[in-house]
């Protein structure tokens, strides 16, 4: 990595998250907003890293910070819908279902963002809508199932409760 470069650390996180090393990413993050702090991607990396139930304040902090900083930008689909997820692992799940909505609005429109607003709506107990928000996720992505996810993925167990109580199969 060029240590002066913000967008080579966001690129090395973005593959940190990838593999799974989230603690990383959370460094590769914080030195890409420490060299530029108006680069929005790196508050967006941040976000998308933070995790924990201590974190995930700062997370819908950062991602607003992305936001606020490039209002306009292609990416803007993607910190909707990691926003979103965020809301999900914290609890406001209608605030999930309006950033995975806006997600969707805005043309990110893959298995994952369907797959958050189907943990939201099974949070509302709204079933029909999380079986029908499922069935789509698993449409973009017929490999979908808890077994998959949790090989894939190290995120909060909240997420596939929802996704369990939405219809998702284990296998």
């Amino acid at each position: 990595i060029d240590p002066t470069n913000a967008r080579a650390y966001v690129h090395r996180g973005l593959i940190y998250v990838i593999t799974k090393r989230t603690k990383e990413a959370t460094e590769a993050a914080q030195n890409a907003v420490r060299l530029n702090p108006n680069y929005a991607p790196a508050y967006a990396l941040l976000a998308m890293a933070e995790m924990t139930p201590p974190e995930l304040p700062l997370a819908i902090a950062n991602i607003d910070q992305a936001m606020k900083l490039s209002p306009r930008d292609p990416e803007l689909g993607r910190w909707h819908w990691i926003k979103g997820r965020t809301f999900n692992y914290m609890g406001p799940h209608q605030d999930a279902i309006r950033e995975e909505q806006a997600a969707l609005d805005s043309g990110f429109s893959n298995w994952s963002a369907y797959s958050h607003l189907a943990v939201a709506y099974a949070f509302l107990d709204r079933q029909s809508e999380a079986e029908i928000a499922v069935a789509q996720a698993r449409k973009l992505n017929p490999k979908l199932t808890i077994k998959w996810l949790r090989r894939q993925l190290d995120v909060p167990e909240v997420y596939f409760e929802g996704l369990r109580k939405a219809g998702l199969p284990e296998d």
